[in-house]
This record gives structure tokens, sequence and C-alpha cells, in this order.
């Protein structure tokens, strides 16, 4: 039994949303930030702030040893720059010199952008110059800036923001002729050493993750179990952004709405910087390989895909995160008269080489080989009674039956075909083989012990039909159930009881080989409730970002119609305080937590 969605459907999720921002609307406007001094009261440092921006034309340079110099002066303030959607510093106090950064590697053919937040006591009317040196061009200082003092939107810092209800800058703020003294500044983010160990990969307390990718990427936040599975660790706190899109190629072919996918790909790119990710994960390659037919050769394609994923990876490696690789996955043969999609299986193969000729210092998991067989494994941990067949090849209507249950049309997984698929992207990128948490008892020994977990108050015969109770921990809140070995003792019943569960859950007895099996029960229960309220929440959150980053009426919003109803942009922040609430629950979620375990004779049950 897999697990999926919230009970509440789609819909009826999203009314209740819209109608929970609508309320937040009514009630929370934007205003100037007033500073609180320590003993509560209003202190008289009001706060003022201005947003501009700036579009310029450019060519990028034709070495990679060439610079492009920005050149920041503000008088006062705090500052934040951002150059084509890329922060270049956070709220840095004015310090009466020039920052220079060298924005050459983010500097593209065609529009770019500069965006600057300033925020200042309103007493000090800030000042600011801002002149850029194209590669072996001449200094352009900037002057036809665009401002706002309210509050702007979620983007408004990206490239093709419509920025169209913006008012020129106010003069006095360019006022600023002379330059001070020139401090060169690092934009460029590190993200330390390799999270790679032994091939090996661990997320880090703090870490951001980023998803791109096309179906496989976009679907997985319907489910939760990708994110679950990738750091199950509840020592480190992880958020994951899934900004995946359905039939996605690495070219952003479906991301450019009503502009041609190169502004997609923009728009994508931009997207991720603003997202400050430590870690992307990245998953392209089963459009492209279908973009194709089947009996016409790819290798031109194959060579386009190439090309476009170093360009992917060139432009990526400006956020300084650390950039991971996933191949697409096989398709699955389905019973007719559904077509038969591994078809297509030597055609996806040729699309998962292109990623392993950035060179050995890029990571590619592979996804590919022999991934259809280990969910088969990670599927009969799942549930024990789905054991995998060692001569499946044998019986192909059996293999077909397993592959109803992953997916609907042989290419895409639902809720269980998700689950089986995240425990092998799990396995691949970390290592970490799925595993039940395990108890071994031996009644004539007085012994128990925990494997993949933790056991207190271990306590024996303590009522005449109890023979065992104790309080068991999972090292991990993963969906794998838990089991229980008993050796000696017959007709026994055990049961699974949940700290804020009044009611015990009984086991089920599993029937061994006989030669395992004299002396020997096991028990196994299903999906621990702990990891379906993981994924639940995970999923909720997902939505919620959905939403945020492609509200349905996105043209409306920022596209090329806002001047309709722009103004309702604002209400887009809104959803971030309640995704970090819902983020808060996910981290508590992933603490295990004790549960009681019992074992009983089962005459005295059934009496």
């Amino acid at each position: 039994m897999g697990c999926g969605p919230p009970a509440l459907g789609r819909d009826m999720r999203r009314t209740l949303l819209i109608g929970l921002i609508f309320l937040l609307s009514t009630t929370l406007h934007p205003v100037e930030t007033v500073a609180v001094s320590q003993d509560g009261s209003d202190s008289e440092s009001e706060q003022s702030s201005v947003w501009l921006r700036h579009t310029l034309s450019l060519k990028p340079a034709d070495a990679i040893t060439s610079t492009t110099e920005l050149l920041v002066d503000a008088s006062t303030g705090a500052v934040t720059v951002y150059f084509n959607g890329q922060r270049l510093v956070r709220g840095r106090a004015a310090d009466k010199k020039a920052w220079s950064f060298d924005v050459n590697p983010l500097v593209r053919n065609g529009t770019n952008s500069v965006a600057i937040s300033i925020s200042a006591p309103k007493a000090e009317k800030p000042k600011l110059a801002v002149q850029l040196t194209p590669h072996k061009g001449q200094p352009q200082k900037l002057t036809n800036w665009k401002a706002t003092s309210d509050v702007p939107p979620v983007g408004w810092q990206q490239t093709d923001f419509n920025d169209r209800d913006w008012k020129p800058a106010d003069k006095s703020l360019l006022e600023k002729t002379e330059f001070g003294e020139i401090a060169y500044a690092s934009w460029t983010p590190t993200g330390g050493p390799t999270r790679f160990a032994d091939g090996r990969f661990r997320c880090r307390d703090g870490d951001h993750v980023v998803l791109i990718g096309g179906t496989f990427i976009e679907r997985a936040q319907q489910y939760g179990h990708l994110e679950c599975a990738l750091n199950p660790n509840p020592a480190a706190k992880v958020t994951f952004r899934n900004l995946g899109w359905s039939g996605d190629t690495a070219f952003a072919e479906s991301r450019g709405i009503f502009d041609t996918p190169a502004k997609g790909y923009e728009r994508l790119i931009e997207h991720v910087r603003a997202e400050d990710p430590s870690v992307i994960l990245v998953c392209y390659g089963q459009n492209e390989a279908m973009s194709v037919p089947v009996e016409a050769s790819a290798a031109s394609e194959v060579s386009k895909f190439e090309q476009q994923i170093q360009k992917l990876h060139a432009d990526l490696q400006t956020t300084g995160a650390e950039i991971v690789f996933l191949t697409p996955h096989p398709f699955v043969r389905m019973p007719e008269p559904l077509p038969d999609a591994t078809v297509w299986t030597s055609r996806l193969k040729q699309f998962t080489s292109p990623a392993r000729k950035l060179g050995d210092t890029v990571h590619t998991i592979d996804l590919f080989t022999d991934f259809v067989d280990e969910m088969a494994n990670a599927d009969s941990v799942l549930h024990p009674s789905h054991q995998a067949m060692p001569d499946a090849d044998q019986h192909p209507e059996l293999i077909v039956a397993r592959n109803s249950v992953w997916t609907d049309n042989g290419m895409h997984w639902n809720d269980a075909g998700y689950l089986a698929a995240a425990q092998v992207v799990s396995e691949r990128l970390t290592g970490r083989k799925p595993q039940s948490p395990s108890i071994n008892v031996d009644l004539a020994a007085k012994s128990a012990e925990c494997v993949a977990g933790k056991l207190r108050n271990v306590t024996w015969n303590s009522s005449p039909n109890v023979i065992l109770q104790c309080e068991v921990r999972r090292d991990l809140v993963s969906p794998f159930p838990m089991k229980v070995a008993v050796i000696g003792g017959a007709d026994l019943r055990v049961e699974l009881t949940a700290a804020d569960d009044h009611e015990a859950h009984a086991l089920r007895s599993v029937n061994l080989l006989p030669e395992l099996s004299r002396d020997k029960r096991e028990f196994v229960g299903t999906i621990p409730a702990e990891y379906r309220e993981l994924a639940e929440l995970t999923v909720q959150k997902n939505e919620l970002y959905f939403h945020r980053w492609r509200p349905q009426n996105i043209t409306y919003l920022f596209g090329f119609r806002k001047h309709e109803q722009g103004n309702n942009a604002s209400e887009i922040a809104m959803f971030d305080p309640l995704i970090q609430e819902l983020e808060a629950k996910i981290f508590e979620a992933r603490e295990p937590k004790w549960q009681t375990v019992t074992i009983r004779t089962k005459e005295t049950v059934e009496k």
C-alpha cells in the first residue's frame, strides 16, 4: 500500500488555499520598516527603501579570462545588488567605497539586467552611482533606472520582470557623480568541499536543494517520496524546491509560456539563482530521446543535447552549488492494448551519456542500468508479500502485472512507482541500501536486539499473557515496515503501538521457508504512520511552492497582461510564511518517535 497525497482533493485544497491568501491579503499590508528598541518601544529611526532596475544590451566576452566590471557606489544604507538574477551582495552597508564586481560569467548575449535595493534611514537620502565596463569596451554609467518605493513582488530582480508600472528613478537619487575608493568584491558563492565521500553523497545541515528537469522531477512533488528518500537524516535540516516542468528539455522548451524556449531557459537559470541553492539535482534526457522517431538516427540530437548539457552546467555553476546529474530512467512494458514503451529503451540509453562527458569532477547518477530490477528489490522490502522474482524473464505475464502497480502507461510512475523508485535513487546517490528496522528476539535466552533502531525499557513476562514488552525507535523515518523475528515459542502475536495511538496494531506473520522456520517466526508491519505524515507534509509544501512560482494566472500577475491584475502579484509573497511553517513541521516529522512492541501468546488474545 503506497502513501500518496492528502485525502483532500487538489481542487478542494486549492479553494481553501485561495481563501486563506485572500484573508491574509485583507489583514497584511506592506509597511515601512520601523526599528524596535530593546525595551519594546518604537524608536525614532524609521527606514525607507527603494528598489531599482536597469536593463542594457551586452555581448559576452570571447575569453574565459576576460572581465566585465560592474561598479556600484551608494552613499548610505544597506545595499543588495543583483546581475541577471544572481545576487552579488546582500544587505551590505555602504562604506564610502565603490564595490567592483566581475560579472563576466553572468553576461549573456542581448538583454542583461542590474537590480538594486537600498534601505536607509529616512533622514539620510541615499545617492547612487553605477557603472559597467564591458570587455574591451568603454565605461558606461547607468542612468536610466526605473524605481519603486512599494515592496515589489517575487521575481523583481530577474531580467524579464515586467516593470512597466515602475516610474523613472528620482534624479536626486542619481546625483552621485564621483566614485569612492574601489574595493574589489567577490560574489562567486563557494559550496565548500564536495558532499561526496567514497562515492556516497550526504546532505549537510542547512542545505537548500533545487531539483530541475522534466516529467520525472515535476511529478515527484505530487507524492513526496523522492524528497523523503534523499535526506532521511533528522539531524540535517534540508529544504527542497522542485522546479520540474513536465515535457521539458534541457533547452527549456516547455518554459517559454508565450515566449521562446530561449526566454524560458533564461527564466530557469535566474529562478535557480534566486533560490540560492547549495545543491542542484538535474534530470534531463527523456523527452530529448523521444523527439526522434525510434527508427531514425539520433546522432545529431545526442550531439545537440550534449552541448546543451554543457551550457546548462556552466550556467548553473555561477550559483556555487554542487551539481548532480541524474540520467533518465528506462520505461517498462504494459499489458495490451497499451503500447510497448520499451521500444524506446535503446534510444533512452543514448541520452544517458552526455552528462558523463563533463569530467570526473561532475557527478552523474545512473538511473538506467538495472533500475527496474532494483525497484523490484526495494518493493519487496517495502511490501514483503511482493517478493522479487529471481527468474523474472521466464514469467513475462508477472512482470507486466508488477509494472501495472507502478505506472499507468509504462513511462511515468504513480504513487507506488515513485515510492520504489525513490529508494533506488537514494541508494545510488547515497550508497544507503533499503533496510527495514528489525528486532531479533530469543525467548529462551531472554535477549532482544535491534537493527537500524534502538530499544529501551525491555520487560519480560510482565503479565501471564505478555512475554515481552519494550519500546523501539527506528533510526530514520522511512517507509520500510518494522520487522520482528522471534526464536522459540508458538502461537504468538506481535503488536505495535505508536506513542500517540492507544490502539495496538498486530504485525502480520510471514511464512518462512521450511529450512528457516523450524524454531523461528517472523512478523512484519506496514508502511509506518509517521512516514505517511512526513510524505503528506512534503506534498502540501510542494503544492504551496508550486502555486508560488507557477500561479495559474501568471500572465496577469507577471506577464504581458500585468496591467490588468498585476497589483495582485504582491500576494505571491504570502505563500512564503505558509511554506516555512510546513517546513518546520517537516523537520519535526523527520524525528523518529518511540513505539511500543508487545509479544504475547495468541491463545490469551483469542480468549
